[in-house]
């Protein structure tokens, strides 16, 4: 019997609507072919079948939008205004639907969900005499959909419900982590980020030993992606301490500054130039 493999999707901001990830996983397996059955969908590609899950957020709250006006303080003074422009509104959107207390409690619980979805589905596969272990789980994130995934495996791993976990590997593309984290830390925010930076959730085990539920993560940023002004390269920096990140890597395309956001596109800009990385990092 082939291995289980299952791949969560994250989107970013944009007002997503459910079955856009569809794009993501035709873009990721040329060839294959999506098969939709009620709410199961599969890619199937060669002798491989990928069970496809998406995590979806929509929540707002206009109240706090005005006190991230300082966030342009963070953006280098040579920065084009026309990107300096674009990066503000993105800002406030993320204030609206990430940094409140609600709004992220809600957007955690989704990935839980779809995770224990996502479980529930490789108990199915690999029948009453597998091991749930030997499934393969990618969670593939843009954006600030990055912040979604690692919130939301944060919460998963330190949520008593789930009794069983399986590891996972994790991509992030464009991560936003870094400017998010500094802006909570500047707030005094209490969330996961704040509390263990870039670092993997990790538990003791009755042996004593520390475990993680990421087994891998790997990051991408493209230079002409215009987030990139506010990233902080330093954050991801892998040290004893600092492990989330296992491989970061940079990569250009010729995107011009009129399209700029073609760069930050999950589909033209990281998949098309990085399709066989992601896929590999993921299984």
């Amino acid at each position: 019997m082939p291995i289980p493999e299952i791949l969560i999707m994250i989107v970013g901001m944009g007002d997503p609507e459910s079955g856009d990830t569809d794009a993501w996983a035709q873009a990721l397996f040329p060839g294959g072919s999506l098969v939709t059955t009620g709410d199961r969908k599969v890619m199937y590609t060669g002798a491989r079948e990928i069970h496809l899950f998406e995590v979806i957020y929509e929540d707002s709250n206009e109240a706090i939008r005005q006190k991230f006006e300082t966030l342009s303080h963070l953006l280098p003074s040579a920065t084009p205004e026309q990107v300096k422009d674009s990066l503000e509104d993105y800002a406030y959107d993320v204030v609206e639907n990430v940094l409140l207390r609600g709004a992220l409690d809600a957007a955690q619980l989704r990935f839980v969900q779809t995770y224990a979805r996502a479980l529930k589905r490789a108990l199915e596969l690999v029948g009453p005499t597998g091991d749930i272990h030997d499934a393969r789980i990618g969670v593939l994130s843009h954006s600030l959909g990055t912040y979604i995934g690692y919130e939301g495996i944060y919460r998963a791993f330190d949520t008593a419900a789930l009794v069983q976990v399986v590891d996972v590997n994790l991509v992030t593309c464009a991560p936003m982590l870094a400017p998010i984290y500094h802006v909570l830390h500047a707030l005094g925010a209490d969330r996961y980020l704040t509390e263990n930076a870039c670092r993997k959730p990790y538990k003791r085990t009755a042996s004593g030993r520390w475990y993680s539920m990421i087994r891998r993560c790997g990051a991408l940023y493209n230079r002409k992606d215009p987030f990139i002004h506010i990233n902080d390269a330093a954050f991801y920096a892998r040290t004893p301490d600092n492990d989330l990140v296992d491989e970061f890597r940079l990569f250009s395309t010729d995107t011009p500054l009129k399209r700029f956001w073609e760069g930050h596109s999950m589909i033209e800009s990281y998949i098309a130039h990085n399709r066989e990385v992601i896929a590999s990092w993921l299984f």
